[in-house]
This record gives structure tokens, C-alpha cells and sequence, in this order.
């Protein structure tokens, strides 16, 4: 593994977690998520299993699954719910304001391409990452990470001044599952991710659970990124091609659809990608956040001074938006 800022921070591959959940079951993927590394011949591009949470609401008493992937509470009219949350239906106990299926009002459904604010729901671009009032920057144990996560925060403070810009350590209580990675904050506050899914679990999560539009692969030879929705590549290179001084980077925000937290991750092939991407975030996209109408973006970086450090004078190519 390369060290210092040719750290590696983006390897998808942990060894996989299935799990189940009362009145839920596990959907692991059909990858190994293992390094298929075949000495090159053919690129390998399988994602890490993820313990997917599914729940079936027939298997409910009150048939309804609630943002923390379990059977709803169920209640009779306006009986039988916690403080905070509402009698949908007659039927079960929401949170209207943490269950993207009933997001600000009963029978309200974000989809799958939405993300819930805690009071409505709204498409998942890069230009609405404002529209929470709540971020939290997750630090991983990476000092490329870390400083990226520092930018990040500079940058969404700028681009979002009425949000509360917080920072937590990754594993926080209540901030994801601990078994698997799964983000859980819930609606209303962005789980802001500076760092590739080796450091980054929830990364590694919405990569194997397929919920990211855009996910990594490093099979020890080379290096991609790919689209979610076919397997695309976007770009693949060596990885002798990704140096302190030229790296790849990708800008994304998505939905993990049970829990309804909106996830929005900046990294690189390598570690100097994820540095570059938080800088041309705050630098750039953060002041002009209300035209960013993508979900994602991947760039290529060129150190043009080739003094390790990206900066103005630096060459930021866009390689796809979608």
C-alpha cells in the first residue's frame, strides 16, 4: 500500500457482513468482494457484499417498515405511538420527519432518486445538498481524509451558510450501522463522506449496495471509475498513472433509500484525487452550488506547477456529469 499522499484511499473491498434484522432479511449482492487480482489479463470488476437491508412489510404486524429497516410500531388511531411521531393510516407510527416513505406527511414517498429534508422531498443533485439543514463531516482514520473532510466543511459552510456544519468520528453512535457501514443519520442531515470507501465505510456501503450512482474498482493493476446503472466505465487507468501530481476524482450525493440519509462523498482514485476534489469543491463548485444540476461528477486532475498541491493554476478536466 502506498503511503503518505500516494496513500490508497479508495479500495472497495472489506470482507463482506450479512446480517438480519427482525421481520427483515439480508439481500447480499452477488459479488465476492474479494481482490480478484488475475495478474492483469482481465480487469476485474466486482463490488464488496453488503448485508442489504429488505423488509417485507407482509411479515409486519402493522405491514409497514420503518427507517431503521424493522417492522413499524403499530397503533390505533391517535394511540399507541412515541412521543414525536404520527399514526399513519391508523395503521403504524411514523417519524415524519425521519422516514423518507412518509417524509413531512403520511403517504409522502421520496424516490428512489430523492432524498427526504425532514419536511419534503427533492431531487438527489449536487445543487440540492443545501436543502438540509444539517451536514456532518465523518472523519476516518486517513490524514488525507481528514484534511479533505476540512476542506469539505469550508466549502459547505460557504455554499450552505443556514446549515448546521458539524463533525463526528466515523462509528459515531447513531450515525451508521456497525456491522456493515450503512449510513443512518437519517433525513434532514447529510452524511458528508471525504475519502474512498478503504476508509470511508458508508462509501464501501452505497458502492456494494449499489447505491451510489458511481463506484470504484482497483484491482491491483488498474483503477476505475464505474457507473451504477450499467456498469459503464467511466474512466480507467494504470494505476503507475495516478501520481502526486495526476489523479481522477468524483463528486456525488445519493440517498440510502431505507434509512433516508443523503450521502455526499468526494474522493479519488487515489489519495491526491481526494485532496483535489475537495479543493475544486470549495473553490469552485460551492459558489456556484445552485447551477451544479448533476448527481455526480468525475474529474481529472493535472498538477500543472507540479508542486504537489492543488491550486488555481491546476488543470481540472470534466470527464462526465450525469
Amino acid at each position: 500500500m502506498h503511503t503518505g499522499r500516494l496513500m490508497k484511499s479508495t479500495i472497495p473491498y472489506f470482507i463482506p457482513v450479512a446480517f438480519v434484522l427482525a421481520g427483515c432479511t439480508s439481500n447480499p449482492g452477488t459479488n465476492d468482494g474479494g481482490d480478484q487480482n488475475d495478474g492483469g489479463d482481465t480487469f476485474d470488476a466486482s463490488l464488496p457484499d453488503v448485508g442489504v437491508v429488505t423488509c417485507d412489510p407482509n411479515s409486519c404486524p402493522s405491514k409497514h417498515c420503518g427507517p431503521d429497516g424493522q417492522c413499524a410500531a403499530g397503533c390505533t388511531g391517535t394511540t399507541g405511538c412515541q412521543t414525536g411521531e404520527t399514526c399513519c393510516n391508523s395503521t403504524y407510527c411514523s417519524n415524519l420527519a425521519k422516514d423518507p416513505q412518509n417524509c413531512g406527511a403520511c403517504g409522502t414517498t421520496c424516490t428512489g432518486k430523492q432524498f427526504c429534508t425532514g419536511s419534503a422531498c427533492k431531487d438527489a443533485l449536487v445543487q440540492n445538498v443545501c436543502a438540509n439543514g444539517s451536514a456532518t463531516v465523518v472523519q476516518d482514520n486517513f490524514d488525507t481524509d481528514k484534511e479533505a473532510g476540512t476542506t469539505l466543511q469550508a466549502g459547505l459552510a460557504a455554499a450552505c451558510p443556514q446549515a448546521q456544519i458539524g463533525t463526528i468520528l466515523q462509528g459515531a453512535n447513531g450515525s451508521m450501522d456497525p456491522q456493515n457501514g450503512r449510513p443512518t443519520l437519517g433525513p434532514g442531515n447529510t452524511y458528508v463522506a471525504s475519502g474512498g470507501a478503504f476508509g470511508q465505510k458508508a462509501v464501501w456501503y452505497m458502492n456494494g449496495a449499489k447505491n451510489a450512482p458511481v463506484y470504484t474498482i482497483d484491482d491491483g493493476q488498474q483503477a476505475a471509475f464505474i457507473r451504477s446503472s450499467d456498469n459503464g466505465t467511466i474512466v480507467q487507468t494504470p494505476l503507475s498513472a495516478l501520481t502526486a501530481h495526476h489523479d481522477y476524482f468524483l463528486i456525488y450525493v445519493a440517498p440510502e433509500p431505507v434509512s433516508g440519509t443523503l450521502v455526499f462523498a468526494v474522493y479519488g482514485l487515489y489519495g491526491p484525487g481526494t485532496t483535489a476534489g475537495a479543493y475544486y469543491f470549495k473553490s469552485t463548485i460551492a459558489g456556484s452550488i445552485g447551477s451544479q444540476s448533476k448527481q455526480y461528477y468525475v474529474f481529472e486532475w493535472t498538477d500543472a506547477n507540479n508542486d504537489g498541491v492543488p491550486g488555481s493554476g491546476d488543470a481540472f478536466k470534466q470527464i462526465e456529469a450525469n
